[in-house]
């Protein structure tokens, strides 16, 4: 027998209903997705990684060549733009004689920065790269490398080397990525000298 007319009827307009709320439920679905992965996550934000890698030379004159790789990694989602890039290199050693003094007196050793977590060490070179030519874009996952090439005087016995790049997608605002390591400078021998008489 078939089934009367009103059910049938009836279970269409279930059906449909039905369906408005599966399509209602799948546009929800894909808001939170969107907004978890894009807003909670800032995916729409390029993500950087920076590494340092140095190399050193003698050089006559009591100097050292310090060769500086800058290594930035795209390991975002996204296209990464920048802007600018600045590095500085501090001396930490030899021991700056205030800073000994504090030391041994027991006194509270001045910091500097917005979160006051560094010594004041004191700044031996900086070179901030501006050229419009010089930076990339760097697509996800792909590497881009700034070479700096910095002559110091052989006294110098430890660096702090910090290196920061602007995020040019966030306009209106200073902000980007930055890193920071500390190396030993290589101390020269006579024989090294001598190469370059």
């Amino acid at each position: 027998m078939p089934p009367a007319t009103g059910t049938v009827t009836w279970l269409k307009e279930l059906a449909s209903v039905l369906e408005s709320c599966a399509k209602i439920l799948a546009v929800a679905v894909g808001a939170t997705w969107t907004y978890l992965l894009f807003v909670r996550q800032r995916q729409r934000f390029p993500r950087a990684k920076i590494e340092h890698t140095l190399v050193q030379y003698p050089l006559p004159g009591g100097k050292v060549l310090l060769h500086l790789n800058v290594c930035i990694t795209n390991i975002g989602n996204v296209l990464l733009q920048v802007a600018t890039a600045k590095v500085e290199i501090y001396r930490v050693r030899p021991w700056e004689d205030a800073l000994v003094k504090a030391i041994e007196s027991g006194a509270q050793i001045i910091a500097r920065g917005p979160k006051q977590k560094l010594i004041d060490w004191p700044l031996v070179e900086a070179r901030e790269i501006t050229a419009k030519g010089y930076f990339k874009e760097i697509d996800p996952g792909e590497t881009d490398n700034l070479y700096i090439d910095f002559i110091v005087d052989s006294s110098l016995e430890t660096i702090f080397i910090w290196t920061y790049f602007q995020n040019q997608s966030k306009r209106g605002r200073v902000v980007g990525w930055n890193t920071t390591s500390t190396q030993d400078v290589q101390r020269l021998d006579a024989k090294c000298e001598s190469r370059f008489e």
